[in-house]
């Protein structure tokens, strides 16, 4: 029974993301092709799963469970602010509510806006770390779903994960 529910964890919280990966869907164009970018390198914690990617650049699945997705779109005009594009990945989310207010954080020389959030999503409660940087034409977003809340080693290794983020502008 426990491996079901672990199944099925999974595949509301892929769902959950790939509806949360707005950002990188939405950019003020008819073309619809998604255009992900080159060059880009991250480095995930050892202890992540790596899923499969579906419309992600990168997913992975952490030790207790929480989703992280990496989506780029580099085919949209991003003249969008930060805070608007963190909406976007909330679309189809209810009762959001920020823990905190959004911060911005510098990464890979770019400044990025970094939201910690609780919500439902088909009236399951969901957790979420979302960072989305704009850097050489692109949208980066990165996200972290959860069933409950994350434990600070979660945070710890998301941070890490944003950190170690290097895309060389071609």
């Amino acid at each position: 029974m426990h491996g079901i529910m672990d199944r099925y964890l999974t595949i509301i919280l892929l769902a959950i993301t790939v509806v949360l990966s707005g950002c990188a869907l939405f950019g003020g164009t008819d073309n619809l092709d998604l255009e992900h970018a080159e060059g880009l390198k991250t480095t995930a914690p050892s202890t992540w799963a790596s899923l499969k990617k579906n419309a992600s650049d990168e997913a992975y699945k952490t030790p207790s469970g929480a989703i992280v997705t990496l989506i780029s779109s580099c085919n949209r005009r991003h003249s969008t602010p930060l805070s608007a594009l963190t909406r976007q990945l909330l679309i189809g989310a209810r009762k959001i509510h920020y823990k905190r207010p959004p911060e911005t954080k510098l990464i890979a020389q770019s400044e990025g806006l970094y939201s910690s959030v609780d919500g439902l999503y088909q009236n399951s409660k969901m957790h979420l770390e979302i960072f989305v940087l704009s850097r050489g034409g692109c949208v980066f977003d990165f996200t972290m779903v959860g069933p409950r809340a994350f434990e600070d080693s979660d945070l710890v290794a998301f941070n890490q994960y944003l950190e170690s983020f290097v895309y060389d502008i071609r």
